[in-house]
């Protein structure tokens, strides 16, 4: 037991021996290059490891390496240019902290990648998971690599990368060594680079003010011609501050400011119209005073002002609508300063963007499987044909029926999914969108009766667009067949067509219960549908169509019943 002490101990000492190597190195350098070559040296000193490298993350998104050893000429050529915006390697998930499937086995809790033997680690992945992987060190010979995260807080700044030809180089207790000390090597990067940055303003300052001097001496030697310049001075700072004023009050963000009893000392006339108030009743008011402060916000205005550092964050405020905001504050001298936007539409058109995202996704894969599932389906409905129609069979003539039956529903599924599958242009032509309904409106009525139900048709006077009338039907079937089933019998279902805000509106509207809040963000998605035969393509295959056609799909529901509106832009007259 004494010897396991000592030896615990001992790894405790060279731990702290080596910690302690690491903070000198702030302390004896002057810029980060410097500082991470002998940190680089400080590596090769602690483990036997032919290669080692600190890539640094930079604005631009690329991760050369500032520091290596060991690497050829041949990996620095192919490593130095990689990007975190256009490039998949396991440094770049690292930095991006997005590893994949295939990385779990050699991830370690702090987010680092290690790998004592890339051979059996490439062995076990699948065909398609060897097709994604990049895998330049593996492809160069190294079978012991490990990459780990080097973090200022919670940003990656880049990463420390080892490898040797050997397996079995990087032991665990080393790994979990450096992953305690990276932030520290996280830190001093972070200073080094605000250093630079002070060096370079310092710089700039100290020639701003040589060029100042100048022209006071110049101004010294001319009283009248000093007098006048100070005038001129005066009358540029009484500008420069009307137009600093000018421009905070024409900004259309919200740009406030509060003391540290979270009091407004100044807001522009932008905030004045978000919280409804003039700027004489809101200066000195607490802002929790005026209206409801979201509990992360305030958390945040409080971490600003005791740790005087900046923060940018997003959050749904109740108090202005339920608006996404994307609030910036600043640390100031008495409190701090604010800026917010409404950035609600860009989360709605992110959330339209994923949503295209996965009907492409689905698209595609309908391509490739419709043609091949397709042909054997036809062999097998034109056998069952026959086979139902021979004497012998005549007793399973109802079982070939309800073959043949499924065989077609199958079939229309898979029309539905190569509707979703179309990637070249609809072809368009001029069309009033009432003609198109008018001629579907005998089936529709028939659906309607078979139902015991009811359905109206109000054709407004409407311009006529480009529209594919195919796939104009194809929607309008889809959008009033969900809208029958939603309703009980007895129910109207309403149709009707008019113009509103230079847009031509489709607004289908149901009598049911309504689609419940928790399913309003699924709609769209494929294959989600909350019926026990539906195939969850339907709706989707109407936000494609919709997409095609330039317009946009509103859906307003409650409890009394459901209306979907089409709004369709109306065409500028050259």
């Amino acid at each position: 037991m004494d010897i396991l002490n000592i030896i615990k101990r001992k790894e405790i000492e060279d731990e702290l021996s080596r910690t302690n190597s690491l903070l000198k190195l702030f302390v004896q350098k002057t810029n980060r290059k410097a500082y991470l070559d002998e940190v680089l040296i400080l590596l090769q000193e602690w483990i036997d490891c032919r290669c080692t490298g600190i890539r640094v993350l930079n604005d631009e998104g690329y991760v050369p390496y500032e520091s290596f050893a060991g690497f050829s000429q041949e990996f620095m050529g192919s490593e130095n240019w990689l990007s975190v915006n256009h490039h998949q390697c396991a440094c770049m998930r690292v930095i991006l902290e997005k590893p994949e499937s295939q990385d779990a086995i050699c991830m370690t809790n702090v987010g680092s990648f290690c790998c004592n033997n890339t051979i059996e680690f490439i062995c076990e992945m699948s065909t398609e998971e060897q097709s994604r992987f990049r895998g330049k060190c593996i492809e160069l010979g190294y079978k012991s690599v490990a990459i780990i995260p080097i973090r200022y807080q919670e940003r990656v700044l880049g990463v420390i990368h080892l490898a040797d030809e050997k397996e079995g180089k990087l032991p665990s207790e080393f790994i979990e060594f450096i992953e305690k000390v990276a932030p520290l090597i996280g830190e001093a990067m972070y200073r080094f680079n605000l250093e630079d940055e002070l060096r370079y303003k310092n710089d700039n300052l100290e020639r701003l003010v040589e060029e100042r001097t100048k022209e006071l001496k110049l101004a010294n030697e001319q009283l009248n011609h000093d007098i006048v310049e100070q005038k001129l001075a005066s009358e540029k700072l009484i500008r420069a501050q009307e137009e600093k004023v000018s421009i905070l009050e024409s900004m259309t963000d919200c740009f406030f400011a509060m003391d540290r009893d979270m009091r407004f000392t100044y807001i522009n006339h932008a905030g004045e119209i978000a919280f409804g108030k003039s700027q004489n009743e809101l200066l000195s008011q607490k802002i929790t005073e005026v209206i409801k402060v979201n509990d992360t916000a305030l958390q945040h205005y409080h971490e600003v002002m005791s740790e005087k550092k900046s923060a940018t964050f997003e959050i749904i405020s109740e108090a202005l609508g339920g608006k996404w905001l994307e609030i910036s504050a600043y640390s100031a001298e008495n409190g701090l300063t604010c800026y917010f936007r409404d950035i609600t539409s860009r989360k709605i058109a992110e959330g339209e963007i994923a949503r295209f995202d996965r009907l492409n996704l689905v698209g595609q894969l309908a391509a490739g499987i419709a043609h091949e599932i397709r042909n054997p389906m036809t062999t097998v409905r034109g056998y069952l044909q026959l086979l139902g129609v021979k004497p012998e069979y005549a007793t399973q003539r109802s079982t070939f029926e309800l073959m043949i039956s499924e065989v077609d529903r199958a079939n229309a599924i898979i029309t539905e999914f190569l509707s979703l599958a179309q990637t070249k242009p609809s072809e368009m032509k001029s069309r009033n969108l009432n003609d198109i309904i008018s001629h579907l409106y005998p089936l529709l009525e028939a659906d309607t009766f078979t139902q015991n139900k009811q359905i109206k048709f109000i054709a407004g006077e409407i311009p006529d667009l480009a529209l594919n009338a195919k796939e104009i039907s194809q929607l309008i079937l889809n959008l009033t067949r969900n809208g029958l089933e939603a309703m009980a019998e007895g129910g109207t279902l309403s149709i009707e067509s008019y113009v509103e805000d230079c847009k031509v509106v489709l607004e289908i509207a149901d009598e049911g219960c309504g689609i419940p809040k928790e399913n309003f963000k699924k709609l769209g998605t494929p294959f989600f549908t909350t019926k026990d035969t539906g195939t969850g393509l339907g709706f989707a295959s109407c936000y494609k169509i919709a997409e095609s056609h330039n317009a946009k799909i509103c859906i307003d529901s409650s409890p009394k019943g459901t209306t979907i509106s089409i709004l369709f832009p109306i065409p500028k007259m050259e």
